[in-house]
């Protein structure tokens, strides 16, 4: 019976500690690779924004293998109100789909049922920023969050102890990130350019994040307020990432019918060009 007595507090100890021995920066910083090692994963984003009290819910399922993403954009006003029916946004590779409802008003020839293709790397990096800053799409794709973790200042992430994230056991962590080195190294094959669009809207040194980690080192939730340049609204935008059904078969594929290439037109949408 004492050696029971004595493993049961053992056992508790080792269970609150999600990194199994390593440091509480080794768990933050490596757990974006073994996120984006699951393959696939659904998600939800709320994306608030402080200088109107604007908030963009996004629900959908990433395919991080094929880098591929489906997901639906609901915007609500200050009052909690929707404002607008749901745009629908799908990624494969460099190509980026948008289904919007107002499209027909956007854009003569387009009509809400059909896909707007916009290819992201012919269409130039200033005709992109203002895509996604004019349908909040900027900071859509998950990954670009979880750079954040591997860019924590030296001894800057703090252990907070066990937490449940929708019933699954994690480790709650805080860290400090270092903005200016969130574009070293390899990115788990991230657009570099979009990369410097979400760092350069960054106005701050130094960010601190919040990040839920299981205990296969994967990132369950992440907190983080990034504060933001005048050109990019000002304010401040506060994200949550949960992720969710890691490793099961998703519906990320692009849409094959009603597509409209719309990757030189964005002058006419947007009233300005690349």
């Amino acid at each position: 019976m004492r050696r029971l007595a004595l493993l049961v507090p053992i056992t508790l100890l080792l269970a609150s500690c999600g990194g199994h021995g390593r440091t509480a920066e080794e768990v933050v910083t490596r757990a974006p690779q073994a996120t984006v090692d699951a393959a696939t994963a659904r998600l939800r984003m709320v994306l608030a924004f402080d200088a109107d009290g604007s908030r963009l819910d996004v629900d959908g399922a990433v395919d991080f293998t094929h880098d591929r993403y489906a997901m639906a954009v609901a915007l609500h006003d200050a009052a909690g109100a929707v404002r607008g029916a749901a745009a629908e946004a799908r990624r494969d590779g460099r190509n980026l789909y948008l289904q919007l409802p107002a499209a027909g008003a956007l854009l003569p020839g387009v009509s809400a049922q059909d896909w707007m293709r916009l290819d992201l790397r012919a269409a130039g990096t200033g005709s992109s920023a203002a895509l996604g800053q004019s349908l909040g799409l900027d900071s859509n794709d998950p990954r670009e969050l979880l750079t954040l973790l591997e860019a924590t200042s030296p001894d800057g992430v703090r252990d907070e102890g066990p937490a449940d994230v929708d019933g699954v056991p994690t480790t709650r962590y805080v860290a400090r990130v270092d903005v200016d080195r969130v574009l070293a190294g390899d990115r788990f094959g991230l657009d570099r350019d979009a990369l410097r669009r979400f760092v350069a809207d960054i106005a701050a040194e130094h960010v601190t994040v919040t990040a839920w980690i299981d205990h296969q080192g994967r990132v369950r939730q992440l907190q983080v307020p990034l504060p933001q340049r005048p050109a990019s609204g000002g304010g401040t935008l506060r994200l949550t990432l949960a992720l969710r059904d890691f490793g099961r078969a998703v519906d990320v594929a692009p849409p094959t019918d009603h597509v409209v290439d719309v990757s030189d037109r964005l002058a006419e949408l947007f009233g300005r060009g690349g």
